[in-house]
């Protein structure tokens, strides 16, 4: 491997401990005698709401855990491509059509843009091809790196894939 880009464990630590929270409050309204009286007055609606905040941090307290318990870096930079041990797996250097920098909700993102995004996409399950799917609408592409959990800027990550898909589009061309 060329680089090896680590998880920022205090902040994984951290993410992980507010999903934890919010999965606790979110099942708050469902339990305990003395918050029945008040739940027959709440409509079927706020039990969708805690329901959805349930499943939504449940998950993300999953990937912030798997991240806090891994030790094999997050992102692998080498000369076969880039491997986000995460999310996404292995993206060749073949199939990269460039890279772009993205401010969302004030969270920085490298997004690598794919010649066949749909090749990447139909290797995952129903669920998270939607997620792709709306991603790729959204931005782009699927592949979107969230550089706020990483040990390592996001310009300093972009300089780097940007640095190495050169080096493979010249090693190519001799």
């Amino acid at each position: 491997m060329k680089y090896e880009i680590k998880a920022n464990k205090r902040r994984s630590f951290l993410m992980f401990s507010l999903s934890i929270l919010f999965v606790v409050l979110g099942f708050l309204p469902f339990l305990g005698t003395e918050l029945r009286g008040y739940r027959k007055y709440v409509p079927v609606f706020h039990d969708v709401i805690f329901i959805v905040v349930i499943i939504f941090f449940g998950f993300t307290a999953l990937i912030y855990l798997k991240m806090i318990l891994t030790t094999k870096p997050v992102i692998s930079i080498s000369e076969k491509g880039i491997c986000d041990n995460v999310s996404f797996g292995m993206i060749e250097w073949e199939d990269v059509a460039g890279f772009r920098k993205a401010k969302i909700q004030k969270h920085d993102y490298v997004l690598i843009l794919l010649e066949n995004p749909e090749k990447y996409i139909g290797k995952f399950n129903f669920f998270k091809q939607k997620w792709l799917n709306f991603n790729l609408k959204q931005y782009g592409t699927p592949v979107m790196i969230h550089t706020g959990n990483l040990k390592i800027d996001q310009e300093e990550l972009l300089n780097i894939v940007r640095k190495e898909w050169a080096e493979y589009k010249r090693n190519k061309r001799e």
